[in-house]
C-alpha cells in the first residue's frame, strides 16, 4: 500500500462514515463530526511493523470510525518506516496509530482492540504500558491539545495541569512509562513494558549506571555476578530499524559477536563475554574497556598537543590508535565506524586507547549499512564495498578533531567536511609536519598516501612533511563584512519565514529572547526598515503566543525580554504602545540571574525606565536591588553568577535609588574571581562553557569587568578586562560552537567591546579570527556560509543565544565597529 493508497483507503471510509481527514505530517488525523476532546486524557497506541502497516489499517479502521473518536495514523508504510527507524523521530518509535478515545470508554476500547489484534507485532512503544502481551496496544496519559511552558533556561515544555494545580511533564519519556498523580490507571493488571525489568539482566548481570540512551537500545554499565568483573551491557530493541529484508537493530549486536570472536585478543579492543535474549530484545555484554571516550575527553580536557608528551600528546595517541586499527585490518575487519565516540581513553594501561562498538563492522564479505556522518568518507555513505582505506580517512578524520578539539561540520558532504578540517589546520600550522603531516595524509584522496601514513603511525615513525595540499582558509577583514552581513541576514530572514509556514498544531512555540522569536525580531530591527514586514509577522506571532505559552518574569527567558521587543517594536513600526504588568521579582535571593531571575527582570526594567522613565519601571528595578543585596552568587558567570549581579548593581544605580554598597562588595569578589579565571584560560585547561564562555565563563566576566572600569573610574577593572581579552584569544580556534551563549560569537563581540577599552586596538584582528571561525565551522562557501548548529536545543540553529541570530548580531558589530547588542541602545550614561 503506498502513501496514495493508504490516505485514499482512509478518506473513502472516514468521508462514508461521516469523518473528516486532514494532513498533518507525518500523519492523517481523523475527526469524527462535533468531537471535543479535552485537554488531557488517555490515549492508546497501536504499534506495527511498516510491512504489515496495510493490514493493520483495514482491520482498524472500521473499529476505530465505529468509535467516533478522534485518531491519527502514520500516512504511508514509508513514513511508518521512518518513524521506526529509531533516528528520525525517536519519541514516536512504535506508534503507529494514536487513538484519542472518551474518558469512559478508555478500558472497553483498549481491551478490544487487544482482542482484535492478537499476535500482532510491533516495536515496543517505551513511553507507555503495555495493555497485553497478546497484541501491541499500549496507553500512557498525555495532552490531546498542546500547553504549553517556559523554563528557566528558556526552553519551552509541554505540560498537563492537574485539578489542583499540579503541573506533570506531557512529554513522552524514553525512559519508561509515567502517570500524572490525580489518575487512576485504567489498566492496572498491564504488562510491564521494561523486557530488562528485574534485578539482574540475563539472571548473571546486575546495572550500575546507564552509558546511552536510545530509540534502537540503551548501553548500560554492570557487573557480573559472581565474579564481579566490570562489563557492558549493550540491548537492541526488536522490530526497530527494520529493513525491506526484515534486519533490524537486532542484527548490529550479533554482527559484533562474529566481528568480536574474529578479534579475539587484539589489545585495544573488547572482548565478548555473552549474548542473550529478554523477551524479543537482544542484549550483548563485553568487556568494559573504561568510562571516557575520546570525544568526552576532548569536551572536559581540550585537544591533544602536536608537538606535546604525555597524556595529552598526539603522537601517543595516533600511534596507539593506528596500531590498533592495523590489528583490527591484519584480522580481516574493516570497523567502518571509527570516531571519537568509539574510542576509550585510559590514563594508564598499554594501549592506552581502546576501539569499541563494531556493530557495523564488515567481515567475510558480510556487513551492515551505516556510518557516522563527518568521520565516514563519501564512499562509505553511498554503499561502495568497504575497504581499510575507510577506516584509515575515519581516523584522519578523529585525529584531526584530536588536535583542534572541533568536531567535523557533519551536516555537509564528507568531501565537505574534510575541506573544513584541513582549512582548519591550515589556519593554525599553515602545512603541517610531523605526527600532524602524517595526520593529515591519512584523510588523502589517494590511498596509497594515506596507507603509507598509516605505517608510519604504527611503527612510531610519525614526522612527515605532509604532501597533500591544504585548502587556502577564509579571510574576513573590513573590506568583506558587510557582503558576509547581507547573507547572514538573508538566511535569518528565509529561516524566519520557514518558522512561520510551520502550521500551530505542529510548531513547539517559543517566544523568549534566549531562544526564540522575540531574540529574532529584536536583531532584525538593527537592519533596518527592509526587515519591518518579518518583524511584523513576529510580532503578531509573538502575541499569539501569549496566550498559549506560559512565561516567567525573566528577561532572556521571559515575560520582560519580550515586553522589550513588543515594546520596541510597535514604536518602529507605528503602532500604539501595548498596555504591560510590571512583575514582581522573585522574592527568592537565590534566582538571582541574568537569564530567569532578578537580575536580568531588573536589568530589563532598567532598560524600560531609560526608555519611558514611568515610576513604576523604578519602583521594579529598587525590588531588584533589595532582593539581591541578599543574593549570594556562588560562581562568577554573568548570566547565572556574581558579574550578572554586578552589571545590574552597575546599570541600576544611574536610574533608581539604589544604595551601591552591596555592587561595590559584589564587584570585588568579581575582581578576586576574575585572576585564577584568566590564569586557567591562559593556560588553555577546561572547555570553552566553563573557561571561555558568555554565559559562564571569561568572555562575560570580562565584559562586565570593562564596564566598571568605565563606570566606576577603575583602572585595575580595566586591566583585568585587557588581562582577560589577551587569555580568550587562544579559545577563538579551539570554538566549536558559533552562537552567543557558548561561542564564538560571544567572545568575538567581547573582542568589539575591548577595542573601545584604552589600550585595546590590538583585540581588532581577533575580533576579525573570530568571524573566520564562524566561516570555517560553517558549511557552504566563504562568499555564502552555512552555519550549522551543533546545539541539541536548537536544530535549526536560528535563536539568539546558540544560533544565527546570534552570529548575525555580532557580524553586524562587526561590520560597524561596535554598535548596540540584541538590546537597542536607549541613551548610555
Amino acid at each position: 500500500m503506498t502513501e496514495t493508497d493508504t490516505e485514499t483507503r482512509v478518506r473513502d471510509l472516514a468521508h462514508a462514515a461521516g469523518h473528516r481527514v486532514h494532513r498533518e505530517d507525518p500523519w492523517l488525523v481523523v475527526l469524527p463530526p462535533d468531537t471535543e476532546a479535552p485537554d488531557h486524557g488517555w490515549k492508546l497506541h497501536v504499534s506495527t511493523r511498516a510491512a504489515t502497516f496495510p493490514a493493520l489499517v483495514q482491520r482498524l479502521l472500521p473499529v476505530l470510525l465505529g468509535e467516533g473518536c478522534v485518531f491519527k495514523l502514520a500516512r504511508s508504510p514509508a513514513v511508518l518506516a521512518e518513524l521506526n527507524d529509531g533516528i528520525t523521530a525517536p519519541a514516536a518509535v512504535g506508534k503507529a496509530v494514536t487513538v484519542y478515545p472518551r474518558p469512559d470508554r478508555v478500558r472497553e476500547l483498549g481491551l478490544a482492540l487487544v482482542e482484535l489484534l492478537a499476535g500482532h507485532d510491533g516495536p515496543r512503544v517505551v513511553s507507555d504500558r503495555r495493555i497485553d502481551g497478546a497484541a501491541p496496544v499500549y496507553y500512557r496519559y498525555g495532552p490531546f491539545a498542546p500547553d504549553w511552558r517556559t523554563d528557566r533556561s528558556g526552553h519551552t515544555d509541554l505540560v498537563i495541569r492537574g485539578p489542583g494545580g499540579e503541573v506533570f511533564d506531557g512529554e513522552a519519556d524514553s525512559r519508561g512509562y509515567r502517570q500524572p498523580s490525580w489518575v487512576s490507571d485504567p489498566f492496572p493488571d498491564a504488562t510491564n513494558p521494561l523486557p530488562d525489568a528485574g534485578p539482574l539482566l540475563g539472571g548473571r548481570y546486575l546495572v550500575t549506571e546507564g552509558i546511552r540512551e536510545s530509540a534502537r537500545g540503551n548501553v548500560y554499565r554492570g557487573v557480573e555476578g559472581g565474579t564481579g568483573r566490570p562489563v557492558v551491557i549493550k540491548q537492541a530493541r526488536a522490530l526497530v530499524a527494520e529493513s525491506s529484508g526484515e534486519v533490524d537493530t537486532r542484527m548490529r549486536l550479533r554482527n559484533e559477536r562474529r566481528v568480536l570472536h574474529a578479534l579475539d585478543g587484539v589489545p585495544g579492543v573488547p572482548r565478548f563475554l555473552d549474548h542473550f535474549r529478554h523477551a524479543d530484545d537482544e542484549f550483548l555484554v563485553v568487556t568494559d574497556e573504561g568510562p571516557t571516550n575520546l570525544g568526552d575527553d576532548l569536551a572536559r580536557n581540550g585537544p591533544y598537543r602536536p608537538d606535546g608528551d604525555g597524556t595529552r600528546s598526539l603522537r601517543l595517541l595516533a600511534e596507539d590508535l593506528a596500531r590498533i586499527v592495523g590489528d583490527v585490518h591484519d584480522r580481516g575487519v574493516v570497523m567502518r565506524d571509527v570516531k571519537p565516540g568509539n574510542i576509550i581513553v585510559r590514563a594508564t594501561g598499554t594501549p592506552r586507547v581502546s576501539l569499541v562498538d563494531f556493530g557495523i563492522a564488515a567481515l567475510d564479505g558480510l556487513h551492515l549499512p551505516g556510518g557516522s556522518p563527518g568521520y565516514a568518507p563519501d564512499r562509505q555513505t553511498t554503499g561502495e564495498p568497504p575497504r581499510p582505506a575507510d577506516d584509515l580517512y575515519a581516523l584522519g578524520m578523529t585525529l584531526i578533531e584530536a588536535a583542534t578539539g572541533l568536531r567535523p561540520v557533519s551536516r555537509v558532504d564528507a568531501h565537505q567536511a574534510r575541506t573544513k578540517a584541513l582549512e582548519t589546520i591550515r589556519s593554525r600550522w599553515g602545512a603541517p609536519d610531523g605526527v600532524l603531516g602524517t595526520v593529515v595524509d591519512l584523510v588523502h584522496d589517494d590511498v596509497a598516501v594515506a596507507g603509507v601514513a598509516a605505517r608510519r603511525l604504527r611503527t612510531g615513525a610519525p614526522d612527515h612533511v605532509t604532501g597533500s595540499r591544504l585548502p587556502r582558509p577564509p579571510v574576513v577583514d573590513a573590506g568583506s563584512t558587510t557582503a558576509l552581513a547581507e547573507v547572514l541576514l538573508d538566511q535569518l530572514i528565509d529561516k524566519v519565514d520557514a518558522a512561520l509556514a510551520v502550521p500551530g498544531g505542529r510548531r513547539r512555540p517559543n517566544s523568549t529572547l534566549y531562544g526564540g522569536l522575540a531574540g529574532i525580531g529584536l536583531e532584525l530591527l538593527h537592519h533596518g526598515p527592509a526587515t519591518h514586514d518579518r518583524v511584523g509577522r513576529l510580532l503578531a506571532q509573538v502575541t499569539t503566543d501569549a496566550g498559549t505559552v506560559e512565561l516567567g518574569p525573566g528577561l532572556l527567558a521571559g515575560r520582560t525580554g519580550v515586553d522589550i521587543f513588543v515594546r520596541e517594536a510597535r514604536e518602529r513600526l507605528g503602532l500604539p504602545a501595548a498596555a504591560r504588568d510590571r512583575p514582581d521579582p522573585p522574592p527568592a535571593p537565590d534566582e538571582f540571574d541574568l537569564v530567569s531571575g532578578t537580575a536580568g527582570i531588573g536589568l530589563g526594567h532598567v532598560w524600560f525606565l531609560r526608555r519611558d522613565g514611568d515610576p513604576r519601571d523604578r519602583e521594579v528595578v529598587r525590588r531588584c536591588a533589595e532582593t539581591l543585596a541578599a543574593a549570594a552568587p556562588t560562581k562568577p558567570g554573568l548570566a547565572h553568577g556574581t558579574a550578572g549581579v554586578v552589571l545590574f548593581g552597575l546599570l541600576a544605580e544611574d536610574h533608581a535609588d539604589v544604595d551601591p554598597g552591596p555592587a561595590d562588595d559584589r564587584l570585588t569578589a568579581l575582581v578576586d574571581a576574575a585572576g585564577p579565571l584568566i590564569a586557567r584560560a591562559a593556560a588553555g585547561t577546561g572547555d570553552t562553557l566553563r573557561t571561555a564562555s558568555w554565559c559562564n565563563g571569561l568572555a562575560g566576566v570580562a565584559r562586565v569587568l570593562a564596564e566598571a572600569g568605565r563606570r566606576r573610574d577603575r583602572p585595575d577593572c580595566t586591566r583585568l578586562a585587557l588581562a582577560a581579552g589577551d587569555a580568550l584569544t587562544g579559545w577563538i580556534p579551539r570554538s566549536a560552537h558559533l552562537g552567543q551563549c557558548c561561542g564564538v560569537s560571544g567572545i568575538g563581540d567581547l573582542m568589539l567591546d575591548l577595542c573601545a577599552v584604552p589600550g585595546g586596538e590590538r583585540f581588532t584582528g581577533h575580533a576579525y579570527a573570530a568571524a573566520e571561525q564562524i566561516l570555517l565551522r560553517s558549511a557552504g562557501t566563504h562568499d555564502r556560509p552555512e552555519p550549522v548548529s551543533f546545539s541539541t536545543t536548537d536544530r535549526d540553529g536560528v535563536s539568539w543565544a546558540v544560533g544565527l541570530t546570534g552570529i548575525l548580531g555580532f557580524v553586524r558589530r562587526l561590520r560597524d565597529q561596535g554598535g548596540p547588542r540584541l538590546l537597542p541602545e536607549v541613551g548610555r550614561p
